[in-house]
Order: C-alpha cells, then sequence, then structure tokens
C-alpha cells in the first residue's frame, strides 16, 4: 500500500516541460526489476517494450524523431522473425514466441533510442545508468546478505552455469551469471565515457559495475571489458585525451591487480588467467562441437534456418523431435534460426547504424561502448538475449544516433542533425 501511495503521489506532481514522460521512467523501473514480480509481468513488460518503442516513435513530432533508415531496418529483422515463430520445425506458438523474445527484443531498444527527443536523450542516458545500478546494488546484496532474493528468481539455466570452479557465481536479479556481468559491464563502459561529465558519479557507478562482474566469474566479460576499454581510449577523439584515459586505465588496473595479489585473492587471478589457457580448458573445449553442429545447421537449412527459438538458450526441451543447438556465439545463433535471410537483415541494420554514429560526440561513443558489452560476450554466448541489459545496450546505441548530413537546396549548408544538440542538453544538465 505505502508503494502504491507513493507512486499515485508521483503521478500527480506536476513536471517540467523537459522532463521524461513518466510512461519512460514506469516502463525502465519495471524492466529493470520485472524478475522480482513474476514471469506473467515480466512477458507483458517485454511486449510493451516492443510495441512501446514503435508507437513512441511514431507518436513523435516528425521534426525531432530520428533515424527512420533505422527504424525500417529494425522492424524489417523483427518482422522476419515473428514469421519464423511459425516455422515447421518449431513445436508451438509458446515456442515460437519465447525464442522470437529472446532472439530480436532488444533490438527494439534502438527505436525507443531514437524516439527520444533532444531534451530527454541525458535524462534517459542517465535514468537507464541509475536503475541499473540501482538492480546490480540489490543482486551484490541478495548474493551476501539476502540469498532468498536471488533463489526467489525463476531461472531456466540448471546448476552447471551457475557455478564456476566450485564457487556460486552472483546472478542476483537477473536471469543468470551473464546477465549480471553485463550490467556491471553496462555500468564500467557509462563510467568509461562519462568520466569528465559525472567524474564522482562515474567512479561510483564504474566500482559497482566492477564488483558486479568480479563476482560472477563469467571470462567472457573480461573480454568484453578490454575490448570496450581500448575502444573508449580510441574514440577519445584527441591524442592527448586517449593518453589520459589510456593512463589512468593502466595505472588502476595495475594498483587493482597488486591489490588482489596483496590480499591473496586467487579466483579473480585464475579466473582472468585461465583465458589464455583456453587449449585445455574444459569450459571453452566443450563450445567447440557446439560451433560445428551450429554451422552444419546453418548449412542444412541456408535460406530461411530453423525457425525462432531453435538456436536459443535453454530451449532444447521444447525442440524434442526437432532442430536445435546451443551454438555459444551471437552470430551463429542468428544464422541457425534465420538463415541467409536473417543475417542479411542484421548485416544491413548494422551497416545504417554505423553510418549514423556521432564517432565526434560522446553520445555516440557511449553508444558504440555500449554495443560493444553485447558485442564482446556475444564471442561465446548468445548475449543478445541477455535482457533487459541488452535492449538498454541498444537504447543507448540508438540515443548517440543522428540523421546523416545533407544539404539543403542550393546553398550546401549543412543542416545540423537533432542529436547534436543533446550533447549540449547533457553537459547542461550535469551542470545544474
Amino acid at each position: 500500500m505505502i508503494t502504491l501511495a507513493a507512486l499515485l503521489a508521483w503521478s500527480v506532481i506536476p513536471r517540467k516541460d523537459d522532463a521524461l514522460p513518466r510512461r519512460i521512467v514506469l516502463f525502465v523501473g519495471a524492466f529493470t526489476f520485472g524478475s522480482l514480480v513474476g514471469t506473467n509481468f515480466g512477458l507483458i513488460i517485454q511486449i510493451a517494450a516492443l510495441a512501446g518503442a514503435f508507437l513512441e516513435w511514431i507518436c513523435t513530432p516528425a521534426a525531432l524523431r530520428r533515424g527512420g533508415v533505422v527504424v525500417a531496418w529494425t522492424f524489417a529483422l523483427i518482422g522476419f522473425w515473428a514469421l519464423l515463430m511459425f516455422h515447421p520445425n518449431v513445436q508451438d506458438f509458446e515456442t515460437g514466441l519465447l525464442g522470437f523474445r529472446k532472439s530480436v527484443l532488444a533490438f527494439a531498444g534502438l527505436v525507443l533510442g531514437l524516439a527520444m527527443r533532444p531534451a530527454w536523450i541525458p535524462k534517459l542516458e542517465l535514468l537507464i545508468v541509475k536503475f541499473t545500478a540501482a538492480a546490480v546494488s540489490v543482486s551484490i546484496l541478495a548474493h551476501f546478505v539476502f540469498p532468498g532474493i536471488s533463489s526467489s528468481i525463476l531461472r531456466a539455466a540448471g546448476r552447471y552455469t551457475a557455478v564456476y570452479d566450485g564457487n556460486d557465481r552472483l546472478q542476483g536479479i537477473y536471469a543468470g551469471p551473464f546477465h549480471a556481468a553485463a550490467a556491471g559491464l553496462l555500468l564500467v563502459g557509462w563510467a568509461l565515457v562519462r568520466w569528465n561529465v559525472h567524474r564522482k558519479s562515474a567512479m561510483f557507478v564504474g566500482a559497482l559495475g566492477l564488483v558486479c562482474m568480479y563476482f560472477t566469474f563469467v571470462r567472457s566479460a573480461y573480454v568484453a571489458l578490454a575490448i570496450m576499454i581500448v575502444a573508449a581510449v580510441l574514440l577519445s577523439g584527441k591524442l592527448a585525451v586517449a593518453s589520459r584515459r589510456f593512463a589512468w586505465v593502466a595505472l588502476l588496473g595495475i594498483i587493482g591487480y597488486a591489490a588482489l595479489v596483496s590480499v591473496g585473492d586467487d579466483e579473480i587471478l585464475e579466473t582472468a588467467g585461465s583465458i589464455t589457457d583456453f587449449s585445455s580448458d574444459s569450459r571453452f573445449l566443450n563450445r567447440i562441437p557446439t560451433w560445428q553442429d551450429a554451422y552444419q545447421n546453418f548449412a542444412d537449412s541456408m535460406f530461411y534456418g530453423w525457425g525462432a527459438g531453435s538456436a536459443g538458450d535453454t530451449m532444447g526441451d521444447a525442440f524434442i523431435g526437432g532442430v536445435h543447438v546451443t551454438p555459444h556465439n551471437m552470430i551463429l545463433k542468428f544464422a541457425v534460426e534465420g538463415g541467409l535471410i536473417g543475417l542479411f537483415l542484421l548485416a544491413g541494420l548494422v551497416v545504417v547504424v554505423f553510418r549514423r554514429v556521432q564517432w565526434t560526440s560522446e553520445q555516440g561513443r557511449l553508444g558504440v561502448v555500449s554495443l560493444l558489452v553485447v558485442l564482446g560476450m556475444g564471442l561465446t554466448v548468445s548475449s543478445i538475449d541477455m535482457l533487459p541489459v541488452s535492449y538498454f545496450a541498444m537504447t543507448l546505441l540508438g540515443l548517440g544516433l543522428a540523421e546523416k548530413r545533407h544539404e539543403s537546396g542550393s546553398s550546401g549548408e549543412v543542416v545540423p542533425t537533432v542529436a547534436n544538440s543533446s550533447s549540449r542538453a547533457h553537459k547542461a544538465s550535469a551542470s545544474s
């Protein structure tokens, strides 16, 4: 009752004209903590995440919304996977719907990001970071202090995924340790890019993300983190800035390593060190046959694949008598489920997205670094289904996209894009 009363009071309090709409605030909060409520509520939120993103974009005035081409390619990709729900290999509608959500729901986050008006862009970014930081904090507490919270979450993955080298992995309120690791990485990526704008917040958020990532014992997260650090340094624009960031990262890395050695924490050293011992690592070696099986399945139905969910993690029991593989790779997942048509639509979306990234803006760099959370972990897992983190990563990417510059009339004047003004709005919100 107290919670409902607080929500009611919040809903009637007057807000500024440029404030983020309450519907978006409620959606981000509900999507972040939906696992605490139940499976049925989570399904409702995911439907809202898909349909609501497109409705938000359509209802935004044409002069303020961005990325019409990106939205079209996203709609085509999602629409094709909707058809794959009815593939003969898919046993029933419920299986197809689950496979559809796990494969392409995250891409709707792009559309939501593109629907944001300039004044809303920095606000939605900070909202996502705040809710993710809150969820990570709750997850850490659930792992160490309130294990009942973590054990109450329904998870499809088994004990093998939940344990590494005899140690329970941090899962918290997320669907698994890989989801929790991705959430931590999303926070670290934000801290890397926004260090100069939100210095104190970046220190806290970055440390929180690293702690979360550490206790998940997910080795692919270390690979993704290395890629993100290199990208953040290279995308800083100026050589002096890049050199300073690289120096800070190197110094913090040395201090952190020395601290771990001094306290004798062998777990993280063994976890990170085992990355180079992949030739004798059973968990890595077990992935090689799945990669081979995934490629063979792709070759057997190369044109339109085997249907939604046929390469979905933890969905093997739904395809008894049919074709299913756990590919342990994001690209192989799309290849198996959608064939060449799916890969073509995915490649087209990638091209139009990267042609519209604002490489010279902090917003664009944040979007790229956030995307690398999904791509980096996607080397060894189907990271696109790490909801809600993958959805929010795509949203941050969408916030950093702009319409292509074009010449107006014969004057040849370059028309500034709507998203170019978002960097100024972010600085204003940071200083207020």
